[in-house]
C-alpha cells in the first residue's frame, strides 16, 4: 500500500473526500457512526432510515472492530454506496494505524477482523478518507483539528483547541469516535459551550453566530 493522504500514485488515499457533485441543500441526512461490525444494529437503524425517507446517509467511520460481522456491515455500506469515513478501528485493521495503541481485547478483535475480510472489502476500508467537507458541513470521525490523529472531543478543553482552526471549520462539524452525544458551540465569544443535543441552537445571544462541533453517539 502507498502512503495515505499523499494524493499521488494509484494506491494513495485522499485525506479529504471531494465535495459530491450531487450535493444539494436543504436535505435530510441520516448520520451513522461507530457501527463496529454490529450487523443487527445496522440493519435495524437502516430500516428506520428507509422508513424516514431521508435524502442521503453518511457514515462517520469505525465500521469494523469488536463485533462479529465486519464483512457483512462493510458490504451493506458498499452496496448502498453510503459515503463512509475512515475510523481508527478501520485504520488499525488495514495497517494505517498502529494496533499497539489498543488494549489486548481490542487487538484480538482487530486481528480476527483482518482474517474475516475479503480482499475487496479490505481495499475499500483502506481507501476511505479521514473527513468529508461540504458547503456548510464537515463530517469527521474524530477531532477536526487533526482528523488523522484520531483524537477525542468530549470535554471543553478538547473543543477549545479548535479555536486555533476556527476560521477553517464549517458552520457545523459532525464527529463520531466517542460513542457519546454532545454538542459544543465555538464563539463568537470564543468560549465553547456544551449543550444538550436536542436543544434548539443558534437562537440565544450566547450561541448566535457560533460554529458547532456535534458529536454523534454510536448505534
Amino acid at each position: 500500500m502507498g502512503p495515505r493522504g499523499t494524493g499521488t500514485g494509484p494506491e494513495s488515499v485522499p485525506l479529504v473526500a471531494p465535495t459530491p457533485l450531487w450535493y444539494r441543500a436543504p436535505m435530510r441526512v441520516a448520520i451513522l457512526s461507530d457501527i463496529h461490525a454490529n450487523l443487527e444494529a445496522l440493519e435495524a437503524v437502516l430500516r428506520e432510515v428507509d422508513r424516514a425517507e431521508v435524502d442521503r446517509v453518511v457514515c462517520l467511520g469505525d465500521v469494523v472492530g469488536y463485533g462479529a460481522s465486519p464483512e457483512e456491515c462493510c458490504r451493506i455500506l458498499m452496496d448502498r454506496e453510503i459515503p463512509t469515513l475512515l475510523g481508527n478501528h478501520d485504520a488499525a485493521v488495514t495497517g494505517a494505524m498502529d494496533e499497539g495503541y489498543y488494549y489486548e481485547g481490542a487487538r484480538r478483535a482487530l486481528q480476527w477482523t483482518r482474517e474475516h475480510l475479503s480482499p475487496a472489502t479490505y481495499q475499500w476500508l483502506y481507501s476511505l478518507p479521514f473527513c468529508m467537507l461540504e458547503q456548510d458541513v464537515g463530517f469527521f470521525h474524530s477531532a477536526p483539528i487533526l482528523p488523522s490523529g484520531f483524537f477525542y472531543v468530549v470535554q471543553v478543553p478538547e473543543a477549545q483547541t479548535h479555536l486555533q482552526v476556527l476560521d477553517r471549520l464549517k458552520p457545523v462539524s459532525f464527529i463520531g469516535h466517542s460513542h457519546l452525544t454532545l454538542a459544543f458551540a465555538l464563539g463568537p465569544k470564543k468560549v465553547p459551550l456544551i449543550v444538550l443535543f436536542d436543544t434548539t441552537h443558534g437562537t440565544s445571544s450566547e450561541t448566535r453566530g457560533a460554529k458547532w462541533l456535534r458529536i454523534r453517539c454510536s448505534m
